[in-house]
C-alpha cells in the first residue's frame, strides 16, 4: 500500500462521487434521527464498493479491545490476515462475513477520543485499496463516528443540564409558595413573584433588603421583638443544616402584620462550605388567626362552664349579675358592658363596668319596659338584638363613643349588653357564649325566686303553725280546766247517787269527758310530733313490761266488749333502749284498736319476742279487717273506714297516725296484714339503742297481692 494520502474526485467514477458526496453530507449533519451508525456503514460499503470495484466487508465493533487485538493498535492500520483469521475474528465480534474465499487485506480505525475508546472501523476487502482512497474515507467516517459517539453523549448531557436549569428556573418563577435566595452575609439576592406578594415588597425592594433589616419589625407569635439567634437565616449559618416550621411575625410596608412560616436549607460549595442559604417562606396568617381564634373561644368556653358552677352558689339576683358581668368582662374581654334587671316596671342597670364609666357621656338611664328603647325591645320581645353600627338602631339614645353593640334577655328577669367601639366588634360567636350564659342565669334567677317564695310560703306555715299551737295551748288550759272539774263531779255524783238513772246519767257524762279528754291529748300529742317538738329519750325499757301494764290496762276495755285478750311470751331478754313514753302509747294504740274493732265473742292475741338488733311485739285480732283501699290511708289523721254520720265506731281516727309519728321518732317499723271479715296482723319492731332502720316505718301487705309483688305502701 502506497503512502499517498491525496485522492482526486475526477479520478472516481460517477458513482462512487454521488456515494462521497453523501458521506460528505452525513458528516455535516447532527441529527441522531438522519444520520447513524448503520446508515453510515452501508454508505461507506457502497463507495468503496463503487469506487474500487473491491468486495469490501464492513464492522463496527462495541468491543474495541477485541477488535485491536486481532489486528494490533494504531491509529490507522492496514494488515494482511489469513482468511481463517478473519472469519475467526469476524466471528467473535458477531458480524457479518463477506462471502469471498482468499486473502484479505483489513483496514481499521479506532473510533472515539483516544482516553475514551468506543468501539473500531473495521474494512477487509480483497483487493488493495488505493491508500488516498482509502485515508480520505476512514478520516471522513471517524469524524462522523465520533460525531454520532462523543457528541452526541456529551450534547444530551448538556441539553439535560439546559434542561433542568431551565425548569428550575420556571418552578422557580412559578411556585405557588415564596422562594428566596441569601448570600452569605443574609441579602436577599433573589426572590420569585410569590415571595414579592408574601413579603409585601417589589423586587427592587427586595434587593435591598437583609434578613436583619429593621424594617421587617421581626417579633415572636406573642408580639415581643425576635432575638437575632431565632432568625432562620441566623440558625441555618450556624448549623449548616436545614431548619423546619420556624415561625414568626413581620411588618408590612403599609403596617399590616403577617406571620409567617419558613423552611430554609444552606447551598454549598463542592467543599461543603457555606455559599448561601434558600428558604421557602409561606404566609401562614390566616391559620395563625384561625388557630388563635379557637384557642380564645375554648378559653370562653372553659371560663363559661366554670361561671355556671359558681352561679349555682349565688343566693341573690345582685350576685347573680355580678357574677355574670364579671365573666364577661374578665374571660370574654367586653370592657364595656352592663346588666339590668326588672324592678318596679323598668330596666335597672344593676351592675356596670368601668367602661362603660369611662366610655358612655352620662350615666345610664332607667328603661321602661314599654318604652322604645332597644333595651326595652329585647326584653320584650325575649331574643337578642345585634348590631353591627349601633347608631342605626334609631332608638335616639346617646351612648357616647359605642359602635356595636348586643343586647341579650334573661327571661323575664333583665338584660346583658355587651359594647365595643370598633363597629362590628361584637363577635357572633361570643353572643352565642352570652346567651348560653343568660339561660343558665335565667335557670338560677328563678330557683332564687321559687326559693323566695318558698321562704314565704314557711313564713306564713311558721306562723300558721305559732298560732294553732297557741290556740292549741289555749284549748288545752281552757278546755282541761272545765273538763277535770266535769269528770271529778261525774265520779262524785256516780259514787254518791242512789239512784239508778242519775248514776247512768253520771256515768255517761265521765265516758264522754273521757272521750273528750283523750281526743284532746292526741291532737296535742300529734300537733308536737308533727311540729318535731319532741325529742326521744333514751333509757332501758323493759317492754314486755309496758306490754303487761298496757294489757292489764286495757283488759277491762276488753271485757266490756266481750273480746278474749291473752298475752304470749316467746323471748326472755326484751329490754331494749329507747324512748318509754313513746312505746307505751304505740302498744297503748295498737292493742285498744284490736279491741275496739273486734266484734264480742272475738279474741285479741299478743305475743312478744326478740328481734335482729330489737323486740318485735305482734297484735292479732279477729275483728272486722280494712279494705285494700283503706289500708292504703289508715295511718292518716282522722281517717277511718266508716266515717261520718254513718261511722259505726267511735274514735277520733288519730292514734294509727301518732304511732306512725312515733316509729318514725324512735326509727321504728311495722307491718299490717288485714283482711276483711277475718282480722288483722300488725308486727311492731322496736330497736334497741335507737338504731336506724332500713325502709318505711310502716309496710302494709295487701291480701290481692301475691308474695312475690308485694310493695311498700306506706301514706306520708
Amino acid at each position: 500500500m502506497t503512502n499517498d494520502h491525496s485522492m482526486s474526485v475526477e479520478d472516481l467514477p460517477k458513482e462512487a462521487v454521488v456515494a462521497y458526496a453523501r458521506l460528505l453530507r452525513r458528516a455535516a449533519v447532527d441529527d441522531p434521527a438522519e444520520n447513524n451508525r448503520a446508515s453510515l456503514l452501508q454508505d461507506v460499503c457502497a463507495f468503496l464498493h463503487d469506487a474500487t470495484g473491491a468486495d469490501v466487508g464492513i464492522v463496527y465493533a462495541a468491543a474495541m479491545d477485541t477488535a485491536l487485538r486481532a489486528i494490533g493498535a494504531s491509529d490507522d492500520v492496514t494488515a494482511a490476515l489469513p482468511v481463517d483469521e478473519v472469519s475467526a475474528w469476524l466471528d467473535r465480534v458477531d458480524a457479518p462475513s463477506p462471502g469471498h474465499v482468499g486473502r484479505w487485506r483489513v483496514h481499521a480505525v479506532p473510533m472515539g477520543d483516544a482516553s475514551r475508546p468506543v468501539g473500531a472501523l473495521l474494512i477487509a476487502s480483497v483487493e488493495e485499496v488505493p491508500t488516498a482512497m482509502l485515508k480520505a474515507t476512514l478520516d471522513l467516517c471517524r469524524a462522523t463516528l465520533r460525531r454520532l459517539t462523543v457528541h452526541p453523549a456529551r450534547d444530551r448531557v448538556a441539553r439535560s443540564l439546559r434542561g433542568e436549569r431551565d425548569l428550575l428556573a420556571r418552578i422557580f418563577e412559578t411556585s405557588p409558595v415564596a422562594i428566596t435566595v441569601l448570600d452569605t452575609q443574609g441579602n436577599i439576592k433573589r426572590a420569585n413573584a410569590r415571595a414579592e406578594e408574601v413579603l409585601g415588597l417589589m423586587p427592587s425592594d427586595l434587593q435591598k433588603r437583609s434578613y436583619d433589616d429593621p424594617g421587617w419589625k421581626h417579633t415572636t407569635l406573642e408580639g415581643d421583638p425576635l432575638p437575632d439567634a431565632a432568625q432562620p437565616f441566623r440558625m441555618v449559618k450556624e448549623t449548616n443544616a436545614p431548619v423546619y416550621d420556624v415561625r414568626h411575625g413581620i411588618e408590612w410596608p403599609d403596617g399590616h402584620r403577617r406571620v409567617l412560616s419558613i423552611n430554609g436549607a444552606p447551598l454549598q460549595a463542592a467543599d461543603g462550605s457555606l455559599t448561601g442559604a434558600v428558604f421557602v417562606v409561606e404566609d401562614v396568617t390566616d391559620e395563625y388567626q384561625r388557630r388563635r381564634t379557637a384557642q380564645e373561644r375554648q378559653s370562653k368556653v372553659r371560663g363559661l362552664y366554670e361561671a355556671m358552677s359558681r352561679l349555682l352558689q349565688v343566693g341573690s339576683f345582685e350576685s347573680v349579675a355580678d357574677r355574670m358581668l364579671s365573666l364577661i368582662e374578665d374571660t370574654m374581654g367586653y370592657e364595656i358592658s352592663a346588666i339590668r334587671l326588672r324592678i318596679d316596671g323598668v330596666l335597672r342597670p344593676t351592675c356596670v363596668t368601668q367602661g362603660v364609666i369611662n366610655t358612655m357621656s352620662q350615666p345610664r338611664p332607667d328603661y321602661p319596659v314599654d318604652g322604645d328603647s332597644i333595651v326595652a325591645r329585647a326584653y320584650r320581645q325575649g331574643q337578642t338584638l345585634s348590631f353591627a353600627d349601633v347608631r342605626e338602631a334609631g332608638d335616639q339614645v346617646d351612648r357616647g363613643r359605642v359602635r356595636s353593640a348586643a343586647y341579650i334577655p334573661i327571661g323575664p328577669f333583665g338584660t346583658i349588653s355587651v359594647s365595643t367601639t370598633e363597629p362590628g366588634g361584637v363577635d357572633a360567636f361570643d353572643v352565642q357564649l352570652i346567651e348560653i350564659l343568660a339561660r343558665n342565669a335565667e335557670t338560677v334567677m328563678r330557683r332564687l325566686a321559687d326559693e323566695a317564695e318558698l321562704r314565704e310560703a314557711r313564713d306564713v306555715a311558721e306562723e300558721a303553725s305559732r298560732l294553732k299551737s297557741a290556740m292549741l295551748a289555749n284549748m288545752s288550759h281552757e278546755v282541761r280546766t272545765p273538763l277535770t272539774s266535769i269528770l271529778g263531779f261525774a265520779e262524785v255524783i256516780e259514787k254518791e247517787t242512789a239512784e239508778e238513772s242519775t248514776r247512768v246519767f253520771a256515768r255517761r257524762v265521765r265516758v264522754g269527758s273521757l272521750r273528750l279528754r283523750d281526743t284532746l291529748d292526741s291532737v296535742l300529742h300529734l300537733s308536737r310530733l308533727e311540729a318535731e317538738a319532741l325529742t326521744p329519750a333514751t333509757e332501758p325499757v323493759k317492754v314486755l313490761q309496758e306490754l303487761r301494764d298496757t294489757c292489764d290496762e286495757l283488759a277491762p276495755l276488753a271485757e266490756e266488749n266481750g273480746v278474749t285478750l291473752s298475752l304470749d311470751v316467746l323471748a326472755s331478754n326484751t329490754t331494749c333502749e329507747t324512748d318509754p313514753f313513746a312505746v307505751q302509747r304505740i302498744l297503748r294504740n295498737v292493742i285498744g284498736n284490736a279491741i275496739k274493732f273486734t266484734p264480742s265473742g272475738g279474741s285479741v292475741e299478743v305475743t312478744i319476742a326478740g328481734g335482729d338488733g330489737g323486740v318485735v311485739v305482734e297484735v292479732t285480732d279477729t275483728g272486722i279487717g280494712m279494705s285494700e283501699a283503706f289500708q292504703r290511708r289508715m295511718f292518716d289523721a282522722f281517717t277511718q273506714e266508716s266515717e261520718g254520720i254513718r261511722r259505726e265506731h267511735e274514735g277520733s281516727g288519730l292514734g294509727l297516725a301518732i304511732v306512725r309519728k312515733l316509729l318514725d321518732l324512735i326509727h321504728g317499723q311495722i307491718e299490717v296484714e288485714s283482711t276483711p271479715g277475718l282480722g288483722t296482723r300488725m308486727s311492731i319492731y322496736l330497736p334497741d339503742e335507737l338504731q336506724m332502720t332500713s325502709g318505711p316505718s310502716v309496710k302494709v301487705l295487701l291480701a290481692s297481692e301475691t308474695s312475690d309483688e308485694r310493695e311498700d305502701a306506706a301514706t306520708d
